[in-house]
């Protein structure tokens, strides 16, 4: 039985992937992805006596001090291996990059380097699969296929890299050439596949559940010739109208119609009630892949707001492929009432009001006396 569970790293439907004008890669974090499996056994270590799971914790010792020494022994002399002392052990390992943005012509072939750093406190070995790629239409988040699966715009049969897998000692780091071709059919549009790395385990443990945790990098090809782009902003307007606390969350929903993805880049403007500017957001472009809607937040962070706004966007869609993508402008309202200086100051007038019948109570009292 095999559970497929999906974090992502950055935010978002890819939110994580920064964009980035120049040179292929676009992203510095990578996407983990779990893989929850049940090991098969009779028996599991609470079924053994003590001696027996001594000895069976032994002889796992021995077979993975093996296997890791086989590996090492075949390690790959083409394969550029560096060793930094430096390296701050915590039980894990980067991958790096997080993506790879490409436009290529049909036929053409060429080469990207993905590099792997051991940071487990302990040699490891470290499988390398190839996956193909897809987005959920309704979301945009990412969707990593199973490896008999193909995905809409597959491109794993696309992708070789150099080695399958690799072993590596505590604070080594590995750079392995990926050859990506393109074949002379290659539909023109968007093609998605993923370089998906995970921690070899070198015995296994009868019974119980283990989960096995992948990290990826994700290409994304655009095949010239006949592309289509195409999108919209289906809702841009803030999560709430009215806001009792700040910040406050701009949700703008786009959808790409067209078969190359495309970035949202522009400047979110917020007014006051007199029309004036009073900030302006820049957010960091996100990916928008073919055949999605994709729904990003975007949060207004001032020092204090309080009254009537206005908040205006001014987007074009960039496309690697292509000319940008005009977009509307689109315009909505909200208020922010802070809920705790509200309550301050209402309190505040309540106290002075009650002094002041009071003040006006005790002085007519004097009066009527004398």
């Amino acid at each position: 039985m095999r559970l497929l569970l999906l974090t992502i790293l950055l935010s978002s439907s890819l939110h994580g992937i920064v964009y980035a004008e120049e040179g292929s890669s676009a992203g510095e974090q990578s996407t983990v992805l779990l893989e929850e499996e049940k090991e098969s056994g009779q028996f599991s270590d609470d079924d053994r006596t003590a001696s027996e799971s001594s000895q069976a914790e032994k002889t796992r010792e021995e077979q993975e001090r093996r296997l890791l020494d086989e590996a090492f022994s075949r390690r790959s002399t083409t394969t550029p291996i560096n060793r930094h002392s430096n390296v701050l052990a915590d039980g894990g390992y980067l991958l790096q990059p997080g993506s790879f943005i490409e436009v290529a012509d049909p036929g053409d072939s060429f080469v990207r380097q993905i590099t792997i750093l051991n940071k487990e406190g302990e040699d490891a070995i470290y499988e390398i699969h190839v996956r193909d790629l897809g987005a959920d239409p309704e979301t945009g988040g990412p969707r990593f296929y199973q490896p008999w699966e193909t995905g809409p715009f597959p491109a794993k049969e696309w992708l070789q890299p150099a080695v399958n897998e690799i072993a590596l000692h505590q604070g080594e780091i590995a750079t392995i050439p990926v050859t990506i071709t393109i074949p002379e059919t290659a539909d023109a549009g968007d093609h998605m596949a993923s370089i998906m790395v995970k921690k070899k385990r070198l015995t296994r443990k009868p019974g119980g559940v283990i989960v096995n945790s992948y990290t990826a990098v994700l290409f994304i090809v655009t095949v010239r010739g006949d592309v289509r782009t195409g999108g919209s902003f289906e809702n841009f307007a803030p999560q709430r109208f009215l806001n009792w606390s700040l910040p406050v969350s701009v949700v703008a929903t786009t959808r790409n119609t067209g078969t190359v993805h495309f970035a949202p880049k522009g400047t979110i403007t917020f007014r006051n009630i007199f029309g004036v500017t009073v900030d302006e957001i820049n957010p960091l472009p996100w990916y928008v892949f073919r055949g999605t809607t994709d729904r990003k937040i975007i949060e207004w962070k001032p020092k204090f707001a309080i009254g009537y706004y206005t908040v205006t966007s001014d987007f074009s869609f960039d496309v690697k492929a292509g000319d940008p993508i005009p977009v509307e402008q689109r315009k909505a309202s909200f208020l922010v009432i802070p809920l705790l200086p509200t309550l301050a100051v209402l309190l505040a007038i309540f106290f002075v009001s009650f002094l002041v019948q009071f003040f006006f109570s005790r002085f007519k009292l004097k009066i009527e006396k004398k």
